[in-house]
């Protein structure tokens, strides 16, 4: 999500959703993020300050097998692949699974 984040302030959004499967963290950042984990309230802190620079800014949870774009995210970020390159040039993985959503994507390479 921090990277998310930060991704969308580089590309200069205004408005944004973020969806996560991660029914804590959502909770934490929509009400105290003083009640999640003491592990990850260094993340949450930056990102509620992302978010502060936003103009809007909604957290959604969503059921894993509503989110597979977004798992797939997750789990190539784990890897380090650089997200500004998911934008013009998505994994061969993740086309599959955008195309299955029914969402716009570039062509595959």
């Amino acid at each position: 999500m921090l990277e998310g984040c930060k991704f969308a302030k580089q590309q200069g959004c205004a408005h944004i959703v973020i969806e996560s499967d991660c029914r804590e963290i959502i909770n934490a950042l929509q009400q105290s993020i003083s009640r999640g984990r003491w592990h990850v309230y260094p993340m949450l802190t930056l990102i509620k300050e992302i978010q502060a620079e936003f103009t809007e800014c909604s957290w959604s949870w969503v059921p894993i097998t509503a989110n597979l774009a977004g798992d797939h995210l997750a789990r190539i970020a784990m890897s380090r692949m650089s997200p500004s390159f998911w934008v013009n040039r998505p994994p061969s993985s993740l086309i599959g699974i955008l195309n299955k959503d029914g969402l716009p994507c570039p062509p595959q390479y």
